[in-house]
């Protein structure tokens, strides 16, 4: 199944989509549900290891923290896993503030789990970085990079 991407929200009228990642993370994601893919993904975007799950501190190569130090794209990713746990009526994810890394990891979930959400992208930096897949753009057009977005 291809990885569905929107370039613009005009092509989502009838969807709910998850804009804000930092709120919603800040207000759903305890560190006390993580399992093994959640910390995979905290290493593989932020390179962050959690100490303490009852109270989400982390280490980053920057030093100890929480998570709700973590980037934008990592939130956004553990956004994605919390909604495979409790579904909601969401059934888009905004990627736009996510970087080359941090889509590369969401896309690779989307496809292991057969993804059940969309996403919304409507940045072109970097685009080129993302690995080759079965992507479809706007319900429209196919593509296997996004280079071609």
């Amino acid at each position: 199944m291809p990885i569905r991407i929107y370039t613009d929200k005009i092509y989502l009228q009838d969807k709910i989509i998850l804009i804000d990642n930092e709120s919603f993370f800040n207000i759903n994601v305890v560190s006390e549900e993580f399992g093994e893919t959640d910390l995979g993904v905290m290493r593989a975007v932020d390179a962050a290891r959690l100490i303490d799950k009852t109270t989400g501190l982390i280490e980053t190569k920057y030093g100890l923290t929480d998570i709700h130090h973590l980037s934008t794209g990592c939130k956004t990713i553990l956004n994605y896993l919390f909604l495979q746990r409790h579904p909601m009526s969401y059934t888009v994810i905004d990627l736009s503030e996510c970087g080359y890394n941090a889509l590369n990891v969401i896309f690779d979930l989307a496809e292991c789990s057969g993804q059940s959400m969309d996403f919304l992208l409507m940045h072109q930096d970097s685009l080129d970085e993302c690995g080759e897949r079965d992507y479809r753009i706007n319900n429209i057009r196919s593509v296997t990079n996004l280079l071609f977005l």
